[in-house]
């Protein structure tokens, strides 16, 4: 799946939801990196990092809250990277999005 696309995520959950009967976990741990130089990378590169790393976290951990809420309790898990909270030379684009993940 696209975990950049709001209607994969539905559709993944509503396909775990309809198969199970309901969602008790969710694991996030899509993530890509490049390692560009700064001042080399694309606005398109730098959107693209922050949909996978980020916004696809979000829209997972969305669109499992909706099946889990009233339900018996469930689990999200966030994979985040150490390099959210450290510098790599070059990986400035993934530590900024996983950094996110992380707080």
């Amino acid at each position: 799946m696209d975990v950049t696309s709001e209607t994969d995520w539905q559709a993944a959950v509503a396909a775990v939801v309809e198969k199970h009967g309901r969602l008790d976990v969710l694991i996030n741990n899509a993530g890509i990196i490049a390692y560009e130089p700064l001042h080399e990378l694309s606005v398109e590169a730098w959107n693209r990092m922050v949909a996978v790393d980020q916004t696809g976290a979000f829209l997972g951990m969305r669109e499992a809250v909706r099946a889990m809420r009233g339900k018996n309790p469930g689990s999200i898990v966030n994979i985040s990277s150490i390099w959210g909270a450290a510098g790599v030379a070059g990986a400035h684009s993934y530590q900024a999005a996983k950094s996110a993940v992380r707080t």
